[in-house]
């Protein structure tokens, strides 16, 4: 396994099943999946007009930051990470931010976003094939 392959694998793995944090900054929310190896950061942004039929917004992650422990300066516009392991990070990514997991109903009506639901997908088998 090449170094690529490795810290590709590494880095969808902690999309599927690192720990989930969510920050709001202004009208911002950042996310940030870790495990010890890999943190995959990013930010959510809200499409209203892609509402499910409950009402919650769509939601688009996008990666911002990948960092991975004992690489320097790592980036992933630099290391060009090989696009079949970006389509499968980002088909990860969406199921893991899918808005049934990531809203829950308010009291008061509306949504509120929280990373409680949002599980760890588990095993990948299959995901590289």
């Amino acid at each position: 396994m090449t170094l690529k392959e490795y810290l590709s694998k590494s880095m969808v793995n902690t999309i599927a099943n690192g720990a989930l944090l969510l920050d709001q900054d202004g009208r911002t929310i950042r996310f940030t999946l870790s495990m010890t190896e890999c943190s995959v950061l990013g930010v959510l942004f809200f499409r209203g007009d892609w509402s499910d039929d409950f009402g919650r917004p769509g939601l688009i992650p996008v990666i911002e930051k990948v960092s991975f422990d004992g690489v320097e300066n790592f980036s992933v516009e630099n290391f060009k990470l090989p696009p079949e392991f970006m389509q499968t990070a980002y088909d990860v990514l969406q199921q893991r931010l899918a808005p049934e997991k990531l809203y829950v109903p308010e009291e008061a009506g509306g949504w509120m976003l929280t990373s409680f639901n949002s599980k760890p997908l588990g095993g990948l088998d299959g995901a590289f094939a």
